[in-house]
């Protein structure tokens, strides 16, 4: 085996959910490695990830990411993250969901500009204020 291996288990009540990913990153595929990585998803009622747990040998305690989903795009997309010291980052979308800004724990914002008429996916450039 050369690179990583990826182990993934599946939700039981929803198996296109993904439970649990291990990541070990050794080309003998040792589960023991101080590096390997297991994190844990867990989800809300309309299937968006609200929490992510984070473990490792090398990590002195689990790290948790929570995410929000906002009321004002009908929960479809990521309005906030907080990460495992409580720092936030607020993220906006424009009326095709594509994002459109964020705002992070510091208070910068950057703005993600598209051109609509020649790449609509790609953005054009973005701005950090």
């Amino acid at each position: 085996v050369v690179g990583n291996v990826h182990l993934i288990e599946y939700n039981s009540d929803n198996p296109m959910q993904v439970a649990k990913e291990t990541v070990i990153p050794n080309v003998n595929a040792d589960i023991r490695d101080s590096l390997t990585l297991v994190v844990k998803y867990k989800y809300d009622r309309v299937g968006n990830v609200v929490e992510q747990t984070i473990s490792s040998p090398s990590l002195k305690e689990d790290k948790i990411v929570k995410s929000e989903y906002g009321e004002e795009y009908q929960y479809r997309y990521k309005t906030k993250s907080i990460d495992e010291i409580g720092r936030i980052v607020t993220c906006k979308y424009n009326e095709f969901g594509m994002l459109e800004s964020t705002i992070d724990y510091n208070g910068y914002m950057t703005v993600i500009e598209n051109d609509t008429l020649v790449d609509f996916f790609t953005p054009l450039r973005t701005i950090r204020l």
